[in-house]
Order: structure tokens, then sequence, then C-alpha cells
């Protein structure tokens, strides 16, 4: 049986939560969630990995964003947009997904109607603070010292 068709089978017989998604998701520590070309190399990336990824931004996320607050996730659709969408849930914040495509005046609408404040991705707007991918890649997965949210 291939393990996707585990994953449905047994969802059939849980609830439907994000948290069971996530679970059965990530149950699969040695499968492939990732691979990319890199320098004539090809680089994976292990589902235990990228669960370790997400503990990690769970816990930058924890640190400097109180809980329940709303965070905008501005970014392409890549491996640290999944690891941050999953990262914001367990952190017990609320999330905002926004497309990196949307003209930055109707992101700019978006943010104020629902009154989010934070924002990780490339997006810069005024009132908002902003968490690029790379500090997030440098201070949260890498492990130096971080943004600090006001």
């Amino acid at each position: 049986m291939k393990f996707y068709e585990r994953i449905l089978r047994e969802l059939k017989n849980e609830e439907h939560t994000f948290r069971t998604i996530y679970r059965h998701a990530f149950s699969f520590e040695d499968n492939i969630y990732f691979e990319q070309s890199s320098n004539l190399c090809i680089e994976r990336v292990t589902y235990a990995q990228a669960h370790q990824n997400v503990l990690k931004l769970t816990h930058y996320i924890k640190e400097r964003i109180t809980s329940r607050q709303i965070i905008a996730l501005i970014m392409p659709n890549t491996p640290l947009w999944v690891e941050c969408f999953w990262a914001i849930l367990q952190a017990g914040s609320k999330i905002l997904l926004l497309s990196p495509q949307m003209p930055k005046k109707n992101i700019a609408q978006c943010l104020a109607h629902t009154g989010c404040r934070i924002i990780l991705g490339d997006v810069c707007v005024n009132g908002c603070t902003t968490i690029t991918p790379d500090q997030l890649i440098e201070n949260a997965l890498k492990g130096n010292a971080g943004v600090e949210i006001e």
C-alpha cells in the first residue's frame, strides 16, 4: 500500500483537523519531502528534516509574537512556505494567506482590514513588521539571534 493511501484510510476514522493532517503528513519521516538540483547535485529533504524546521520556526514565532495574533504569509509556494504555514498554526497564531503576486495596494488593504501587523515574506507595508525568508532561514533555521517584534 502506498503511503498516501494509508493516510487517506486512517483519516476516514479520525477527526479532520489540521493537527491530524499534519501528524499524518509528517509521519513518513524517511520519505522525501522536497528535492531540488543545486550546484550539479540533488538536494533532498526528508519529512523528518522538514518537521524539525517546523519546530524551529514554531519556537521562533512563539518567542517573538503573541499567540492568536494574525500573521500574513506572503511568499512563493516553496518548502519554506509550507513549513511557515504549519509553524504559524502550531504557534497558536492566526494565518492570513496572501499571494506575493497581489498588488501592494491590495495587500495593504487586506492587512488593514484584518488588523494584521506581522508579515512573513518579502513585502514591506507601513505599520507592519516584516520578517523576510532570508531572516527566517538565518535566524530560525540556523539558530542565530532573531528579529524582534514590537
